[in-house]
């Protein structure tokens, strides 16, 4: 059905676009992941007039007082923060489309204040996130391996929301080893991050060190 609502922008007149009573959005989660092949997740909706208001959501992150990422002010220049699935959903209407299908623009404030910190590969900061109408447990601000930093908001497995995303966005190189190689080493890392954080050892360490 996507196909032909496709179809039917690309060859319709204005007139007859405005005679459907069903078309479709791009409905897309800009900030995660669910493969390597993109940095978002894009999802088609079909949508009927009378429909809405379709609200698209625009996120500008704030850290420890400093604007590290916002769309409208082009701060762009830094890593693109990974958050939990669908904590910023924004609307793509397509260009051809019936009139009555309009969209409304809405900022999302995140303001993270970081605490405690620890630094080993990766720099883990215990913070205060907040965002009105969202409770937000995790920001990664991973660039690279072994490089960026990681905000969360009750304790450090809290980045386990986005671990498959954050390798997926930012870890994973196709001209390296497969990707299950990469994927078990990445997830080892900050298996032991976590860990070394929280000092909560599996028992067979415990007993290892203890022998």
């Amino acid at each position: 059905m996507i196909g032909i609502m496709r179809l039917a922008g690309e060859l319709l007149s204005s007139e007859e676009l405005d005679s459907l009573n069903l078309f479709f959005i791009e409905v897309v989660d800009p900030y995660h992941t669910e493969s390597t092949d993109s940095d978002e997740v894009v999802e088609y909706r079909l949508v009927r007039k009378g429909d809405g208001p379709f609200v698209s959501e625009r996120l500008s992150l704030t850290v420890d007082n400093e604007l590290v990422w916002d769309e409208e002010e082009s701060v762009l220049d830094g890593a693109k923060p990974v958050l939990p699935a669908w904590t910023i959903t924004r609307i793509d209407v397509p260009g051809n489309r019936p009139s009555w299908l309009e969209k409304e623009e809405r900022w999302v404030p995140v303001l993270v204040t970081s605490g405690d910190t620890i630094r080993y590969d990766y720099t883990w900061h215990k913070s205060s996130i907040e965002c009105e109408g969202k409770e937000i447990a995790v920001v990664s601000m991973i660039e690279r391996w072994a490089e960026g930093d990681i905000y969360y908001a009750n304790g450090p497995d809290d980045f386990l929301s986005v671990e498959d995303a954050v390798f997926d966005m930012k870890i994973y190189c196709d001209d390296s080893d497969t990707y299950q190689t990469q994927r078990e080493s990445f997830s080892q890392l900050i298996g032991r991050e976590i860990m070394s954080i929280t000092s909560k050892y599996p028992l067979s360490d415990l007993l290892g060190a203890s022998g």
